[in-house]
């Protein structure tokens, strides 16, 4: 603490000039030094390195409070902020698992990249971005480092794995639309939404063991894209996003390689294990493009329904959805 006061005296009493002089070997030489120092102390505790580590963040946090305050100190604020990042950054792996430092980078970055998006500067958008891969890092590391943990034991999507993927793809979707509001510049928009799409169907072909021990490979494959239409559908309804039409036309795309699977695994497309899949896929897309004004479009997997038992509950509620379709054609 006496040579971080040192340090900040420095800058606010120049009386000389007012130029924003920092002295960077006491604002960065100070914690980079003292830290290992007390790494040292505590190298059989890290969750008491973990600790010191959030004090010194904290510090940091608390400095660039008051020092927004001040005007004219602007680049010694910008110093103690990326400190302040920094080790707020390096208390998560002390503390957590690789999953859950994972999932906490990846927000983190998504966080650190809006702010400096929206205040125009770079180190916090470049910080931001960076942390999204190293998050995918940590993420792949604790895969290989994984405790062998029974199939018995997990539930299907409702695990480590699962949802540290759902983040990853969540955290590229949110820089994705955040650099289409502020930034769409260098593709990078386009690249964003690759990576959240990429670790969206990373997540479920890594769900591919558990669901053949129950529901099957290709059954939970078509659920799970009738499920991602349906929720792009309902995000377009909230949020004005056209990139997530990418996301619809992805899926329904898929559907091809979904109909030579089930011709492969059950020796016909319509085979009756495949029917239930079937009908949620075929409904998620007719309301997509019912959604898109599209009632034409809809039709043809809403009529594909009616062709089925009218005892199933989707053949009735396809029953009800053509007429409409037809009312918005006329």
């Amino acid at each position: 603490l006496f040579y971080i006061v040192i340090g900040l005296l420095y800058v606010i009493r120049q009386s000389e000039h007012r130029r924003p002089w920092v002295d960077g070997t006491l604002v960065f030489g100070t914690p980079l030094l003292a830290f290992p120092l007390q790494a040292g102390m505590l190298k059989d505790d890290r969750l008491g390195l973990a600790f010191s580590a959030l004090v010194v963040a904290v510090i940091y946090a608390a400095l660039v409070f008051w020092l927004r305050r001040r005007r004219g100190e602007r680049l010694l604020t910008e110093a103690y902020a990326a400190l302040a990042v920094g080790f707020a950054t390096l208390a998560v792996p002390l503390a957590f698992s690789a999953s859950t430092t994972a999932s906490i980078w990846a927000l983190e970055g998504a966080g650190a990249a809006w702010i400096g998006l929206r205040q125009k500067r770079n180190f916090p958008w470049l910080t931001g971005l960076a942390l999204q891969w190293l998050a995918a890092g940590a993420y792949c590391l604790s895969l290989v480092n994984a405790t062998r943990v029974p199939a018995a034991d997990k539930l299907l999507l409702l695990n480590a794995e699962w949802l540290g993927a759902a983040i990853l793809s969540f955290s590229g979707f949110a820089l994705a639309l955040i650099h289409d509001r502020h930034r769409p510049r260098f593709a990078l928009p386009q690249l964003l939404f690759a990576w959240g799409t990429f670790w969206w169907l990373a997540g479920a072909v890594g769900q591919f063991d558990l669901a053949t021990r129950g529901i099957g490979e290709w059954r939970f494959a078509t659920v799970y894209l009738g499920i991602s239409v349906a929720l792009a559908v309902f995000l377009r309804e909230h949020l004005p996003w056209p990139r997530l039409h990418w996301l619809i036309a992805l899926s329904a795309l898929f559907g091809l390689l979904l109909v030579l699977a089930a011709d492969g695994e059950y020796g016909a497309p319509l085979a009756i294990p495949t029917l239930l899949p079937w009908t949620i896929y075929l409904l998620a897309l007719g309301w997509a493009e019912a959604n898109a004004s599209r009632p034409d479009r809809a039709l043809v997997p809403w009529l594909e329904l009616q062709q089925r038992k009218l005892l199933d509950a989707s053949v009735q509620e396809s029953l009800i959805a053509v007429p409409y379709a037809y009312v918005r054609l006329a």
